[in-house]
């Protein structure tokens, strides 16, 4: 029997960890330094790169664990739809198919668009013509001085609310939607605009997500020469957030400059620097490891909290309790559960694992649609996973893993 690798959350898993095992192990044998990567003049990482010669054992046991876990999970969750012999369907999918549901999408992305608009309004468009701080885009309080709960709340939710609005997208181009198409990709062009003038890598999982919405939900498979459109505007957007963080522009204005600059550099030199900016989870590790940091016990527990901030106090003690490698650079997920200590570290890997194989068990018994969505999830939070920490992904995969055994053990015992 011939094997045929089939796309879905385990295997995006596997690939992200490997890709970053990867950059990892070219730092290490190549014994790269800062000055070996930040050529072209352009700055690809803020991390050290002189990794300690323990790092290599340490990183590839870890690498070993995540990996076995994520092929063990990707052979034993079903690799095809997996629906209850007396059924045609499953509950999820009999309501994402129906008439109710495209009335209900069009309607909820409809009252997103609604809110786009009240957040436009609040911004504040000198800081969005043209600005020098990288921060600032991305932070509330700092691109709008009026915007009060609503606009916080929005702001700190936009690249996800555009993650979503951009699968409909795609749902409504195959399926020929006019109407969702035209509320989705308003919402989902207003969220990318935010993240192209910021600079912001969010642009690049945008397209990832795009990407892999247009091989779940368009029966024609890509050709080999749309493959090398995809990777070409995924290295292109890549290279200006890269080269705009570089010069410190940012907004309306400075994006033909950007561009400008862009096409002065030559891409073979700096290929090696897009992968470490893009994959730099383990090198993110290995300078813990060599710093060696603390943390307290409460910030430990309270890390892996399904709570919002506000009611179980983390935002109280984050200032005092948070660690960066530097001012540009957090310990992501791996490398705090590594600090708190094995207890911690044991507890993340089983969260997700638990994650992944849910998020497995619902892809396989669903339509195009909530597998777009499932995979578009995974995708977005095993990112986030290995650039920030514990807090920014735990709680998402704490929900999902309740969501997705809920449906699944529902559907199963119809």
């Amino acid at each position: 029997m011939k094997f045929k690798l089939q796309i879905k959350p385990s295997l995006i898993f596997i690939a992200i960890t490997s890709l970053n095992y990867f950059v990892f192990c070219i730092v290490y044998y190549l014994e790269l330094r800062k000055e070996d990567i930040n050529i072209e003049g352009v700055s690809f990482t803020a991390m050290p790169l002189s990794l300690p010669n323990e790092s290599i054992g340490l990183i590839s046991w870890i690498f070993a664990v995540l990996i076995t876990a994520g092929i063990l999970v990707y052979f034993k969750t079903p690799f095809k739809r997996n629906i209850p012999a007396n059924r045609n369907s499953a509950p999820l999918n009999d309501f994402f198919i129906s008439k109710t549901f495209e009335s209900l999408a069009i309607g909820i992305i409809s009252l997103l668009l609604l809110c786009c608009t009240i957040h436009f309004s609040y911004l504040d468009w000198s800081l969005l013509y043209l600005n020098y701080e990288y921060q600032i885009i991305k932070t509330p309080n700092l691109i709008s001085q009026d915007g009060g709960t609503f606009f916080r709340i929005f702001h700190f939710l936009f690249r996800l609310i555009g993650i979503f609005s951009a699968v409909f997208l795609c749902y409504s181009v195959a399926r020929k939607r006019p109407l969702l198409l035209v509320v989705s990709l308003l919402v989902t062009a207003y969220c990318f605009f935010l993240l192209f003038i910021g600079e912001s890598r969010w642009v690049n999982v945008y397209i990832a997500v795009f990407f892999i919405s247009r091989l779940v939900l368009f029966k024609r498979k890509p050709t080999y020469f749309e493959y090398l459109i995809w990777g070409a505007v995924f290295v292109l957007l890549f290279c200006k957030v890269i080269v705009g963080r570089n010069y410190g522009i940012y907004g309306i204005s400075a994006q033909l400059k950007i561009f400008s600059y862009l096409f002065e550099i030559d891409f073979a030199n700096i290929i090696l620097g897009l992968f470490i900016n893009f994959s730099d989870g383990f090198i993110n590790l290995a300078n813990s490891i060599e710093l060696r940091t603390n943390y307290s016990e409460e910030y430990k527990l309270l890390s892996f909290s399904p709570l919002p901030s506000s009611i179980d106090g983390f935002s109280s003690i984050l200032e005092l309790n948070e660690r960066r490698i530097n001012f540009y650079v957090p310990f992501n997920s791996i490398s705090e559960a590594w600090s708190f200590g094995g207890v911690y570290f044991a507890l993340l890997t089983f969260l997700l694992i638990a994650f992944i194989y849910s998020c497995d068990l619902i892809y396989s018994i669903s339509k195009p649609l909530v597998q777009s969505l499932i995979l578009a999830i995974a995708l977005w939070n095993l990112f986030y996973m290995f650039g920030y920490p514990i807090r920014n992904v735990m709680r998402v995969f704490e929900y999902m893993i309740i969501i997705n055994l809920f449906f699944y053990i529902r559907t199963n015992n119809r």
